[in-house]
């Protein structure tokens, strides 16, 4: 199995949901699976065994979501 790259969508009744960055179904984990620390928002990858929070790539799209916004609503 080729590693998946996703993202926290939500935590729910001790689930989390987490998106697929490429295309692909929605996957379900425990909490308990989840890196210490893990939130919404966060990109981790799933190499079929385990959960490995991506540190970098967070960062790079939390940058790129900020960057966006500041746009939209004309901060600089």
């Amino acid at each position: 199995m080729n590693s998946l790259i996703l993202v926290i969508d939500r935590i729910e009744s001790g689930i989390a949901v987490c998106e697929p960055l490429d295309q692909g179904e929605t996957r379900e984990f425990e909490i308990a699976l989840l890196p210490k620390g893990a939130k919404e928002g966060d990109v981790l990858i799933y190499d079929g065994k385990r959960l490995i929070f991506d540190e970098d790539s967070t960062a790079a799209r939390t940058n790129k979501i900020q960057s966006m916004l500041d746009v939209i609503f004309k901060k600089k």
